[in-house]
């Protein structure tokens, strides 16, 4: 009787562990619903966690909650990636709750504000309190620093700071937080995904173009965290037409003073074919039919050696993309061509040069943008130019 009754309570302690529990097996990003402002944590294979900016001021019931549900107990890293109050002025609350364990990573410096430092030098501000709440574990980050989980395994995360103050060796001279921007890149073997808190694209107003010196060091990218909450100064066209991401994932809140995010931003997504998630209707441009979902809670999951990753969205909605072609077999995506060998133990997999869709007037090369938009049932694909169609203007090679 006894036995059965501690196989009982086991059952229903395991039964109640939130479905993305730590260390899953695979890769998890939770772009949390904060309000006006940037909260993701990562979550590794085996459980280590990141923390990518915190959460706005006055909001932060809601990352605390939401690391509760997911039984999330410590912090191992947390990244910073500006000083601005919606990107962490949760820190003092959320580490308290979920104590850091190793290292908080930022751009360094202390916020250029004549508010700073409080008078006295009493603790004091949004700024000193992340500084004073993550201590000596406080790091300078330089451009090109990894960190690496799951080390022990053979398929490790990394996240590699690409870039920082202005883009470092490619000086800009600028005092703007938001120029300042430090960049983040995941990795998960064939995965990327890219979070660069609000860095500027447009040499407008206050605003420098950092965004066009990044790109090359992103590279082509899944996911992207999309820039400055979709503001019209940020996700230009040299930064999207470079880091092609499948999907881009909006931060946005109920504040109307920014009327985030907004129609030229969304505009230069859509016309790049990048399918949007909003952790919140946001008080700028209305979300298109068939291009933005508006999902609360957005998770990325990526499985081990995968060559697909979901998006999960108000709460079970679940979609499932391709991730880019990749020149290594075991990640070539479905809409690449497979040729099997007279070996039936050998395959190969080779992306055809040319891809359309059997309705469409123009064609594409095959590792354009726009590929990935052609529903399964119209696609074709070849080596040679098909007859009676134009390529897609801007079409990359």
């Amino acid at each position: 009787m006894k036995r059965r009754l501690l196989i009982l309570c086991l059952f229903s302690l395991c039964c109640a562990l939130p479905v993305f529990a730590q260390g899953n097996g695979n890769l998890q990003i939770h772009f949390m619903n904060v309000g006006q402002g940037d909260g993701a944590v990562l979550i590794s294979p085996r459980g280590e966690v990141v923390l990518f900016d915190n959460g706005v001021r006055s909001l932060c019931h809601l990352p605390i909650s939401y690391l509760q549900d997911l039984g999330v107990e410590k912090i191992d890293y947390h990244i910073t990636s500006h000083y601005h109050d919606d990107h962490i002025g949760c820190a003092q609350e959320v580490l308290t709750e979920f104590p850091l364990r190793r290292l908080a990573i930022d751009r360094g410096f202390i916020y250029p504000s004549t508010n700073y430092p409080p008078k006295n030098n009493k603790p004091g501000g949004t700024f000193w309190k992340y500084t004073n709440v993550v201590g000596s574990k406080r790091t300078k980050a330089t451009q090109g620093m990894t960190v690496t989980l799951d080390t022990a395994t053979t398929n490790p995360v990394r996240i590699k700071i690409v870039a920082l103050n202005g883009n470092g060796k490619v000086k800009v001279t600028t005092a703007n937080e938001n120029d300042l921007s430090l960049v983040a890149m995941v990795s998960f073997a064939e995965f990327d995904a890219v979070i660069g808190g609000d860095l500027s694209g447009f040499p407008l107003s206050h605003y420098k173009d950092i965004e066009t010196s990044v790109a090359p060091l992103v590279g082509q990218v899944e996911v992207y965290k999309v820039n400055h909450h979709g503001s019209t100064y940020s996700t230009n066209n040299n930064w999207i037409e470079t880091i092609k991401p499948r999907i881009g994932v909006i931060s946005v809140g109920s504040n109307k003073k920014h009327g985030h995010p907004t129609k030229d931003s969304l505009k230069r997504l859509h016309d790049a074919g990048v399918k949007t998630y909003w952790t919140h209707s946001g008080t700028g441009a209305n979300p298109k039919a068939g291009w933005d979902k508006i999902g609360g809670n957005i998770i990325v999951e990526v499985a081990p050696n995968s060559a697909k990753f979901t998006v999960t969205y108000n709460g079970d909605n679940e979609d499932t993309y391709n991730m880019w072609p990749t020149s290594n077999p075991l990640f070539a995506p479905s809409n690449t061509l497979s040729i099997t060998t007279t070996d039936a133990s050998s395959s190969v997999a080779i992306e055809p040069k040319y891809a359309w869709s059997r309705r469409a007037r123009v064609y594409h090369y095959s590792n354009c943008i726009y590929v990935h938009n052609i529903s399964p049932k119209n696609y074709e694909s070849g080596d040679s130019e098909p007859g009676g169609r134009r390529l897609h203007k801007g079409c990359p090679k």
